[in-house]
């Protein structure tokens, strides 16, 4: 028997270009995830998914990333492993106070590494990363 297997392509956030800046755009939203077929559960997402869209950039792209929070909740975008300024770490309390709801935080930064990393909210952890 052969048999193929095709995965879903990936979620990947395409950007647009603003005076050589790559700018992707990220809502925070509460949703229905299916967990698997028929099976939904309460997440929090981003642009509708879990984990959120793809963002993917090189060494030297000048980074934009808007972040509207539509949820009924505060904030905050944490990108994890990546060397950013200290006001764009998005740890809340600490280097940046939390996006209310209806509220919309840019964050920007030049990428300076190589790698795969993760983003994630990093407000009210045990409820929003858990």
């Amino acid at each position: 028997m052969i048999s193929t297997f095709a995965p879903s392509p990936p979620n990947v956030l395409e950007p647009t270009i603003e005076n050589g800046v790559k700018v992707f755009e990220l809502t925070a939203e509460e949703i229905r995830w299916e967990t698997s077929p028929g099976v939904f559960v309460d997440a929090m997402g981003f642009n509708g998914t879990v984990p959120g869209p793809e963002i993917r950039v090189n060494p030297g792209d000048k980074v934009r990333i808007v972040l509207r929070n539509e949820m009924t909740q505060p904030t905050i975008l944490h990108f994890h492993g990546v060397t950013v300024p200290n006001g764009m770490d998005g740890v809340g309390g600490l280097t940046q106070r939390a996006i209310e709801p209806g509220e919309t935080f840019r964050y920007e930064f030049v990428l300076r590494q190589h790698g795969t990393f993760m983003y994630h909210s990093h407000h009210d952890e045990m409820t929003q990363m858990a």
